[in-house]
Parts: structure tokens; sequence; C-alpha cells
């Protein structure tokens, strides 16, 4: 009856999260904390570039920065603001280009994955107005979302530059 059970166990733990594996340690420290960071390790990747500012001192003390603020962010109790997702996004890029961090996927799901869907939706149910709407939404919480882009050029009339208000505008709704 025991064995059956430490099977299942072994299983089950097999199949849990690898959060707690250890990566290979072959790799530099800033590469190692960057693994880290992908695994939604955030703290542990902090410490790994906390013990190598002797070794690696310029990617080190860059690569801490960013980590330390992405934390800053990542682990508010509050809501985040759109500032804050841009912010969040901008770090994240910063620290794993390529690849989001686990604590990310979450904050790109809600912001950009499903905005876009949805302007998807949107211009299929020939309402490009709502669909125009949410694409620049994305664009203005990741301005190099080549989709976002695309989907820009498709939408808008003038071949997908974004209106800016003119100057005289912008100074009278300063007042």
């Amino acid at each position: 009856m025991a064995a059956p059970l430490l099977t299942l166990l072994a299983v089950l733990l097999a199949g849990a999260s690898d959060a707690g594996v250890a990566p290979p340690t072959d790799r530099d420290p800033p590469d190692l904390a960057r693994v880290y960071f992908r695994m939604g390790d955030v703290a542990r990747a902090i410490t790994v570039v906390r013990s190598c500012a002797k070794t690696h001192p310029k990617q080190c003390k860059k690569l801490k920065m960013a980590l330390v603020e992405y934390q800053a962010l990542a682990t508010r109790f509050s809501p985040l603001t759109q500032s804050d997702v841009k912010a969040l996004l901008a770090w994240d890029a910063q620290i794993s280009p390529g690849e989001p961090s686990r604590m990310t996927k979450p904050v790109l799901e809600r912001w950009v994955v499903v905005p876009l869907r949805e302007a998807g939706l949107a211009n299929a149910a020939s309402n490009p107005r709502r669909a125009l709407e949410l694409v620049e939404a994305v664009l203005d919480e990741q301005p190099g979302n080549a989709e976002a882009q695309a989907m820009l050029q498709q939408l808008s009339p003038d071949g997908g530059t974004r209106a800016k208000p003119l100057p005289i505008l912008e100074q009278r709704h300063q007042r």
C-alpha cells in the first residue's frame, strides 16, 4: 500500500513546477541570474547578481538595478497602473530579451494578448474604430510589439502612423 502512494508522490513531484530545480552551474553569473528570472525566482536572481559584483561589475550592477526595479513593481499589493505595466514590461525586456519571466506572463496576457485578441474580433465585427483603440493601447504598453504594429498598419487610414496632437493644441490643454 505504501509503494503505490510513494509512486504517486514521485509522479506528482516530477510534474511539479521546476522553480525548485537548480539550473546548470556552467553559466556565467549574469546568465544564471536571467535563468532564475525567467523561472520566476527574482529573489534568487538578485542574490546571484549581488555575488558577481567583483567578477562581472558592469553587467551585474546594471542587471541588479533592473531586477530590483522589476521586483518592486511585480510584488506590489496594489494593482498596477498603466505606467507601472509599461515600466514592468520594459524592465522584463531589459533583463531577459526575447523570453519574459513567468511573473510577467500574466501581465502580458492582461495588457497585450487579450487586447490584441479583442482588436481582431472588433475588426472582424466591422468595428475598426474599437480595434484601433485596442491596438493603440497595446502600443502604449509595448511600443515594439510587431503584431500590434502590423494591425495598426492594417487599420489606420494613414498607413499605420500614430496621430500626435499638434503643439498648439497641447499648450491649450495644459492651461
